[in-house]
This record gives C-alpha cells, structure tokens and sequence, in this order.
C-alpha cells in the first residue's frame, strides 16, 4: 500500500521489486468540507465509506462475484495533525465474513488553503476484486497471477521460511 515503487530485500536479495506503486489515490467526488475535529471526520469517514462496494471472485470462469461487506469500524485509523500534506485518515476493510479482501483508505490531504477528501483502494486477496463508489466503478484487478512475478504490486509468499534472527 505505497504511492511509490518500493524494493523488499530479505538477506540481502531482492524478494520483491514492483515496477509500479501499490495504490493511487484521487480526489473523492462529493465529498463533504473536511471537519474541523477528529470526532466529525472519523463520522465523515465512515459515511463516505458506505457509499462504496466492493466484490470478490474466488473461483476461476463464470464464478458468481461475492459482494463484500464493509466493517463498522476501520482497521486503522490515524491522524496526522504535524504533518503539512495530510490531516487525518483510515483505512476501512471489506470482508467476507471477517477477512478483509479490499482495503478502502480515505485520507484528508492538503488542497489549497484546506484539505480534500481522497482515497485510493487495494486488494488484500488474491482473487478478482473491483469496488464501486455511487455505483461507478473505481477499481479492478483480475485474479492474482502466481508465476511469481516480482514486479508486480501485489505479492504473496506462501509457505516462506521464518527468518534467523
């Protein structure tokens, strides 16, 4: 979940090194005038939140999509009241059943002489995942391709060895 490409070095080897960034984030159409206090844009967050809807495919073909619900609360939230680009922020997950599969981050960013409502979303599985806002689509990304490529912005390691401390 990074807006630059990053390397992953284990032992001194390159584990992992996308070509492209994790996530993009973009202004959030209609989005309210950023609240002044923690209590109203976590309030905000969470009604902007409920506006968007994700799905997920496990199963190869014609697999019917499995829609996604949002958690009540964010997995994490943060505010940033010393930072000059950011005020405040969260990142809400949709589940199947408990387990996250989308990440929806909402993030308050300096604009101007205020802060703007942006978000950017990830996948957090690897199946097929897309994810509407005011049902139009937002986000898409196809199953995941397990050739091993380390290029690109999503990886998973199954069945890697514990490092040596």
């Amino acid at each position: 979940m990074s807006e630059n490409a990053i390397i992953a070095d284990r032992d001194g080897k390159s584990v992992w090194h996308p070509t492209d960034p994790g996530i993009k984030y973009r202004e959030l159409p209609d989005a309210p005038k950023v609240g002044e206090t923690a209590t109203e844009r976590l309030r905000q967050m969470k009604s902007m939140a409920g506006k968007f809807s994700s799905n997920y495919t496990q199963l190869p073909g014609e697999s019917k999509p499995d829609e996604l619900r949002l958690l009540n609360q964010p997995l994490f939230r943060f505010e940033t009241k010393d930072d000059a680009k950011s005020l405040d922020g969260a990142i809400f997950g949709f589940a199947r059943g408990t387990a996250p599969l989308g990440l929806l981050l909402l993030e308050a960013f300096k604009s101007g002489d205020g802060y703007r409502w942006n978000y950017a979303f990830a996948r957090m599985g690897t199946g097929k995942l897309t994810a509407t806002y005011s049902e139009k689509e937002i986000f898409s990304v196809g199953k995941f391709d397990y050739r091993g490529d380390l290029k690109q912005t999503f990886l998973y390691l199954a069945r890697q060895p514990v490092p040596k401390e």
